[in-house]
Formats: C-alpha cells, structure tokens, sequence
C-alpha cells in the first residue's frame, strides 16, 4: 500500500486512496488503545490521543468541552421528557402550547432527535474499533437539540411571565416568533 517511489497525485486521487486506505485499515483493527464504545461517547468518558512526542512527553488530544457535551446530554433528556410530557397532557385535552408552537416543538425538535439517532445508534452494530471521532456527527445534531432546547425553555418562561406578571411594559414579554 506504501509506494516506493515519489508519486505525483491529483488532489482527488489522493483523497480516494485516503479514504481508502482509512476505510480499510479500520476494519482490520480490533482494539486500539484510544478506542471506545458508543456507550461512552455521550458522556466523554475518553479522549483520543492525537500526537505524542517520545522525547518531551507533550500529546496532543481530542477532547471536547465538558459544559457543552453534559448540557448537550442534559438537553436530550429533556427534550424527550418533556415530549413525553406534552404528548401524556394532550391526550388529556389539557393544552399547555399553543397549536403552532406545539407543531413546531415537535417538527424542529424530532427532526434533530431523528437526526441524532440516525447518526449515534448504527455504530452499536458495529463490531470493529471505534473511535470518538465517529461520535462527531451526532454530536452536531446534539447541539443543535440543545440550542433548540434552550431556546423553548425561554420561550415557557416568557409565555409564564406574560401569564402571572402584573407589572409588565406593554409587548416587552410576550413570547412571540420572529
């Protein structure tokens, strides 16, 4: 696979030979000392060392910021809780959103749950070594659902304070869509 002779690639033939050459040396390898399991993944349980020099001991790692990977995991639980939530007083007839927020609490927050799932949950099927790398992809889907979460939370707590406060400035709280 190495040549022994300098080779003059185009840029997409290069990234091919890449791509396959990655492809392929990952499905012979079965343990690997930075590899993990997609249990892990959610909660950055570990990391992966990208350079380490020999000599003065400095290594350069994949880690991610631990406040956004928690409230990212954080985020996703309670998204799901609270459709859980939702879903169990609709189907009692007590409305807590109004019908286009409800619609969209589901639209945009199911699509990047789908997304999440599509991206996470095939890697449990997977029977090679698995690296925190393959975690990024869902990861993206992660903080968007967070981002969405918290923009909901917001969106509640004005709808609660246009509700119960008294002294309020006239169309400062209400919780209205751009």
């Amino acid at each position: 696979m190495i040549p022994t002779k300098k080779t003059k690639l185009s840029f997409l033939a290069k990234f091919f030979e890449l791509q396959t050459k990655m492809l392929w040396s990952t499905k012979q390898l079965d343990t690997h000392m930075y590899s993990s399991s997609p249990l892990e993944w959610p909660l950055l349980d570990k990391n992966i060392a990208y350079w380490i020099d020999t000599k003065t001991s400095s290594q350069i790692h994949l880690l991610g910021n631990i406040m956004i990977w928690y409230t990212g995991t954080t985020a996703l639980i309670l998204y799901i809780l609270l459709n859980i939530f939702y879903v169990l007083r609709r189907r009692r007839l007590h409305f807590d959103l109004p019908e286009n927020e409800w619609h969209r609490f589901r639209q945009v927050g199911d699509s990047f749950l789908v997304a999440y799932f599509i991206h996470y949950l095939p890697y449990f099927t997977m029977d090679r070594a698995l690296f925190l790398h393959n975690y990024l992809p869902a990861f993206l889907f992660k903080i968007l659902l967070l981002c969405y979460v918290f923009e909901h939370i917001d969106y509640l707590l004005r709808l609660h304070c246009y509700v119960n406060c008294k002294f309020t400035v006239k169309g400062t709280l209400h919780p209205q869509r751009i």
